[in-house]
């Protein structure tokens, strides 16, 4: 009987976690990913297997009818799922989408240590919307700087930065918005 039991407590132990790991290797596809988008609170995408699920993801953003049901929540939702995972070869996705969702775009931009990110970033500075400056600002200040190889340093990178950190500086002349000068100045310091 305890052999039973000792058996028993193993299998509840243990099969939840093989589970997972067997979960894990279930091929992404679009229309499941979608599906799952649509419902935020019912959201498990790890068991995707992650190549087929950015895939998946990118498909999505880029493709996705205007008119199919709940377009911007799916759209919105993959763009925060890819940024979570973030993958380096997707930062022409979220420049991409910035017009349409700036503040998610402007974000995860700010993830990636990427001339393209960089110099996308930096063209919102200078945006009508005070609280789309600020999140430009913000992104700029959260770009990963410790991912330059300081022995071989990424020269479109480090040129991409001086550029903004002058458009920093001019925005910081010009600015009146408190919160968007106080972003530019953490930006500016996060740079230099």
């Amino acid at each position: 009987m305890r052999r039973l039991i000792l058996l028993a407590i193993t299998a509840i132990l243990i099969l939840p976690a093989t589970a997972s790991v067997c979960l894990a290797e279930i091929e992404a596809d679009v229309d499941d990913v979608r599906l799952m988008l649509t419902a935020p609170d019912n959201q498990d995408f790890s068991i995707f297997e992650s190549e087929s699920l950015a895939n998946a993801l990118v498909e999505i953003i880029e493709d996705d009818p205007v008119d199919a049901d709940y377009h911007d929540r799916v759209v919105a939702g993959a763009l925060v799922v890819l940024g979570e995972m973030h993958p380096p070869d997707t930062v022409d996705v979220f420049i991409g989408k910035l017009d349409e969702y700036t503040t998610t775009c402007l974000y995860w931009l700010g993830t990636f240590a990427s001339p393209d990110a960089v110099e996308a970033i930096a063209g919102y500075l200078d945006n009508d919307k005070p609280s789309i400056r600020y999140e430009a600002a913000s992104a700029l200040g959260t770009v990963p700087l410790a991912d330059i190889d300081e022995e071989n340093e990424n020269e479109e990178l480090t040129e991409a930065l001086n550029s903004a950190t002058e458009i920093l500086q001019a925005r910081l002349e010009v600015e009146e918005d408190e919160s968007v000068l106080e972003a530019l100045r953490e930006a500016i310091a996060h740079i230099e």
